[in-house]
Order: structure tokens, then C-alpha cells, then sequence
């Protein structure tokens, strides 16, 4: 690895962005760009000044559940004994893509199932 001076360019950058899926509504950038299977690659942009940008957009389709923890209620009651007991109070929504009442309810099933508390010893 070299260092480089302050203010030296860079001869090459590249910037790659990979989808969950194939499927892409659209992809931009300043600079070249390439899309291969689910990876959008941008660039090689070449004597790249320091400290500049540019914009890029990837605009996707993802249908997966999204989970947002509205709130949280976790109770813990410990007796004399050593006793410990743990209560917890979940409201959740789904802030994902707005999906028919079937697969909605599946969603909001996995959403649940794959909840998992780990209380520590």
C-alpha cells in the first residue's frame, strides 16, 4: 500500500452495489455504469479529484416484510427465592410495501416467529 500525497488524484474508483433481487426499475450515475446479475457497478471513474462526488441512484423492488418496533414493555420481577420472571409487551407494524391481506397476515407471521428473546445469566 502507498500513501498518497494530499491532493493527489486517484487513478481509478469503482462503486458496486449489490440487489437483492435481478429485477431494477432503473440505475444512474455521473460516470460509466454496469449492471450484471443483481450487481450495479459505477465507475472506473479515472483521475478522480479529492474530495469530489457525485450522485448515483438505484431504484429496486423489495417486497420483504419490514418490522418497526413501535413499542416495547419488558417486565422483570425477581423474588426473594431467585425467582425470575420475564414479561415483555410487543407492538409491531409493518412499514414495508403495502401487500394484499393474505400474504400481509403471512408476513406479519414470520415477522413473529422470528422474534427471539435472550435474557442473559
Amino acid at each position: 500500500m502507498q500513501a498518497r500525497k494530499p491532493g493527489a488524484n486517484c487513478r481509478a474508483a469503482i462503486a458496486q452495489v449489490k440487489l437483492p433481487s435481478k429485477n431494477s426499475e432503473s440505475y444512474y450515475g455521473a460516470g460509466p455504469v454496469s449492471k450484471s446479475g443483481s450487481t450495479v457497478t459505477y465507475g472506473p471513474d479515472t483521475n478522480v479529484q479529492p474530495f469530489s462526488g457525485g450522485a448515483l441512484s438505484v431504484h429496486f423492488e423489495n417486497n420483504g416484510p419490514f418490522a418497526e418496533a413501535v413499542s416495547l414493555v419488558r417486565e422483570i420481577e425477581v423474588s426473594h427465592w431467585g425467582n425470575v420472571y420475564v414479561e415483555e409487551y410487543y407492538d409491531i407494524k409493518h412499514t414495508g410495501a403495502l401487500l394484499k391481506v393474505g400474504i400481509l397476515s403471512l408476513f406479519t407471521a414470520m415477522i413473529v416467529a422470528g422474534l427471539l428473546s435472550y435474557i442473559p445469566a
